[in-house]
């Protein structure tokens, strides 16, 4: 008997059941989600059909009591038909801690994240509760925000926590974590403003880099003006040394042609005394 998944819910436990849905997320060939209208359900299947998010599911398996809500193991699937497009509910962080299984799109802010092998998990902060998002595969750090982003995710809500023995039912979540499809369901909606240390420390390495381009400036302008300088003194030195060497010839030229007119009178003055 086909039952829907709202029913699931009074579905005793290790009952077969027999629901309809739409595959809302789907990772490896065991694991995936069905919803239906607003409510979700995590279904184990043991087919290992290579099913697809949007494909129209026949799932039959047996009910078991999940951490918050029921879920599906040992299902056998079959595609019934496929449907493009796929809603997610916009919801707030104490809607979300109740839509277990439910496609859902949340906004939040960045506070950290942590890449491994199989996953990319993300911490973020809503209304002030906490949560995390988990990206399949590795995911590069230059495709995730810088922590601080404010950005818009949309996944299948997964409960993993359970209250402390003897809470009565129903019982709200504490957290929630959220699974995304894939890196696309990542949004960034704005970035972190700057922070006064950052901006301070801006503000000072522009002011370093100033000061060192006036000090360099300055050493330039000392270097030239002594450079001129020295070209000055080589210049004066080397006129001063063109000086002395015309008047050296100068000097020369005259004593060569007063050197025969002093023998001359000297030879005449001799005889005179002879005489």
């Amino acid at each position: 008997r086909q039952m829907c998944i709202r029913d699931s819910y009074q579905a005793q436990p290790e009952g077969r059941v027999h629901i309809r849905g739409v595959v809302t997320y789907q990772r490896g060939r065991t694991e995936l989600y069905v919803q239906q209208d607003q409510r979700g359900i995590y279904v184990q299947y043991t087919d290992q059909r290579e099913l697809a998010v949007g494909d129209i599911v026949d799932v039959v398996g047996f009910i078991r009591r999940g951490v918050f809500s029921p879920e599906i193991e040992y299902a056998e699937t079959k595609i019934y038909g496929h449907q493009a497009n796929v809603v997610a509910r916009p919801v707030t962080a104490e809607e979300a801690k109740i839509a277990d299984g439910e496609l859902i799109q949340v906004t939040g802010v960045l506070l950290d994240y942590f890449s491994g092998e199989e996953t990319t998990v993300l911490t973020l902060k809503t209304d002030g509760a906490p949560f995390t998002a988990v990206i399949p595969g590795d995911v590069k750090e230059n495709e995730l925000p810088v922590p601080g982003s404010l950005v818009q995710l949309t996944g299948v809500v997964r409960v993993t926590q359970a209250p402390a023995i003897g809470t009565p039912f129903p019982w709200i979540p504490n957290s929630f974590e959220l699974r995304l499809r894939t890196a696309d369901d990542l949004l960034v909606l704005q970035q972190p403003p700057l922070s006064l240390t950052v901006l301070g420390f801006g503000i000072a390495t522009g002011l370093s880099s100033l000061a060192l381009l006036i000090a360099g400036t300055q050493w330039w302008r000392s270097k030239a003006k002594l450079h001129e300088q020295r070209m000055r003194r080589i210049a004066r030195e080397a006129e001063f040394a063109a000086m002395m060497k015309e008047r050296m010839r100068m000097a020369r030229e005259i004593h060569d042609s007063l050197a025969p007119v002093s023998y001359t009178h000297l030879r005449a003055h001799e005889t005179e005394a002879d005489l």
